[in-house]
């Protein structure tokens, strides 16, 4: 598997693989695999890991980042779902811009912070980004 997804993302400059991301996120997170493929959370974190190191240009880090938020928004009563959605983004390299995004699209996530995985994801993205962006006088 691991070789074929690297073929893939040789292809079209990243976008072939880039292009399905989405579509496996939404198969892997949440449970939604059915019980004899279910992944215990850290096969589900190294297979993240994985897909996520194809992805680098900053165009993609923010399309993924709205499409996970939009997902945040929709995900009601399953906590399971907000956080593998929260580590996914905790795993994206945050911009000046995805963060900005993050901000204004507060309100996606604001009432799935008293999840503890969800919280110590979001703790992750902004360590990250402070490390990742420096000391920026508006950040």
């Amino acid at each position: 598997a691991t070789s074929f997804f690297s073929e893939l993302a040789k292809r079209q400059d990243g976008e072939a693989l880039f292009n399905i991301l989405p579509d496996i996120f939404s198969k892997l997170v949440g449970g939604k695999l059915d019980k004899q493929r279910q992944l215990n959370e850290e096969d589900f974190k190294s297979i993240i890991e994985f897909l996520l190191k194809y992805v680098s240009k900053e165009e993609q880090t923010e399309s993924l980042l709205n499409i996970l938020l939009q997902r945040f928004q929709m995900a009601n009563g399953n906590p399971r779902l907000w956080g593998d959605l929260a580590y996914i983004m905790s795993k994206l390299k945050f911009n000046e811009r995805s963060l900005k995004c993050l901000h204004d699209d507060f309100n996606y996530y604001a009432d799935k912070l008293f999840e503890d995985a969800v919280y110590e994801s979001f703790l992750t993205i902004l360590n990250n980004a402070k490390k990742n962006l420096g000391t920026k006088p508006d950040l």
